[in-house]
């Protein structure tokens, strides 16, 4: 792969982490049908480059990666706040990515946004 395509491809990644809010390898993994070990491989790489955190609140449960600030700003999406992972809804939040990925299997037509994205439109008044 070109040297651009994979800094698209790494944009497309972090949009789509920002979209949804946090991530797991083991989503990332369902939704581009590659093993979890090179899904997690991407999101270190983007963590690394400053463009998404990770944190691991449960030890039981795999890390969670968000957008940062400069992840956001990289990809148009700096109206959102980068997202925060506690242990209280670190469970939640990896539910909620595992749903998106099943969701954007079944109507790969649509855009899955996360709740923080839905909860902004909201209370803009967005439709």
């Amino acid at each position: 792969m070109a040297r651009k395509e994979i800094l698209l491809a790494r944009a497309e990644m972090v949009e789509w982490v920002a979209r949804i809010g946090a991530v797991t390898g083991d989503a990332l993994a369902e939704r581009d049908h590659c093993t979890v070990q090179a899904a997690r491989g991407r999101l270190q790489g983007a963590g690394q480059a400053g463009l998404l955190s990770s944190s691991r609140p449960l030890r039981s449960r795999p890390a969670i990666y968000t957008a940062t600030a400069a992840g956001l700003r990289a990809t148009d999406l700096e109206h959102l706040e980068p997202g925060r992972v506690t242990a209280a809804n670190a469970a939640h939040a990896i539910a909620c990515a595992e749903v998106a990925v099943k969701l954007e299997h079944a109507y790969p037509e649509y855009r899955v946004m996360g709740e923080r994205w839905l909860r902004r439109e909201e209370s803009e008044g967005t439709p």
